[in-house]
C-alpha cells in the first residue's frame, strides 16, 4: 500500500473514505486531461507526456485500490469505483493494463454489488480493460 495514503487509512478509518476516492479520482482525471489523446498529433500546450518512471510510480501510489476495503454504504462504493474507473482510464490510456489479479477483484466486485447504479459503474470498467 502507497507510503502517503496507508497512514491516513490506517488512523482515520472509513471516515476518510469518500474524501479519498474523490480525490483519487479528480487526480486521474486531472492526468488523464494532461495526457495527449492517442493519435490525435495535438500540439496544445496543456499536452504533457509522462515518463514511464512517473507513470509507474503513480500507479504504485494508487494500488490500495485493489486491498479489501469493507465499505457497506452505496455512496462510498459509487465513489470508490469512480476512483477506480479514473484509474483504469488512465491506464489504457498510457497503454498500460490491470495485471489479472486486479481483473479478478474488480469481476469480483461487480458480480458482489447490491447497487444497480454501482454495478452499471464497474461494468464501464471492464469494458475499459
Amino acid at each position: 500500500m502507497s507510503s502517503v495514503i496507508k497512514p491516513v487509512i490506517t488512523h482515520s478509518g472509513r471516515s476518510v473514505y469518500p474524501t479519498l476516492f474523490d480525490c483519487v479520482k479528480d487526480l486521474f482525471n486531472r492526468v488523464d486531461e494532461r495526457l495527449p489523446s492517442g493519435g490525435k498529433g495535438d500540439s496544445d500546450s496543456t499536452s504533457m507526456s509522462l515518463d514511464k518512471e512517473l507513470v509507474s510510480t503513480l500507479f504504485k501510489e494508487h494500488e490500495f485500490l485493489f486491498q479489501d476495503i469493507d465499505l457497506p454504504i452505496e455512496s462510498v462504493r459509487s465513489k470508490f469505483a469512480q476512483a477506480v474507473l479514473a484509474y483504469v482510464k488512465i491506464l489504457k490510456k498510457s497503454s498500460l493494463s490491470l495485471d489479472s489479479s486486479q481483473k479478478c477483484v474488480i469481476e469480483k466486485w461487480k458480480a458482489n454489488e447490491r447497487s444497480e447504479t454501482v454495478k452499471v459503474v464497474w461494468h464501464e470498467i471492464l469494458e475499459q480493460m
